[in-house]
């Protein structure tokens, strides 16, 4: 009879600990897709970053579970991923018109 009662103790963790891993990567999913459309229109330069590295974080949580919010994680890894590279353009940009070049002393 204690040998049933510990397995059926084992089964309620691991599913209370599959659901604690669903909710973190839930919240990370949306942390994700809300700093990748905000980073498109306030600080690029901060929130880009942060959401390409939440939505691989969600990903990789929803890897063994049934990825539920697997879009939005993409779709802010997608965003953050154009908010930094529009940072790195609009760089690039100002470096080249300034006037003075890095490369000539």
């Amino acid at each position: 009879m204690a040998r049933y009662r510990t397995a059926y103790r084992n089964r309620i963790r691991l599913w209370e600990n599959a659901r604690v891993s669903r909710d973190t990567a839930q919240g990370l999913a949306i942390a994700s897709l809300v700093c990748g459309v905000l980073g498109l229109f306030v600080a690029s330069v901060l929130l880009g970053p942060v959401a390409v590295v939440t939505g691989g974080l969600a990903l990789h949580r929803e890897a063994g579970l049934a990825g539920t919010h697997r879009g939005l994680a993409v779709a802010g890894l997608v965003l953050g991923t154009v908010a930094v590279v529009l940072v790195v353009i609009s760089l690039l940009a100002s470096i080249g018109s300034s006037g003075s070049s890095l490369w000539h002393w």
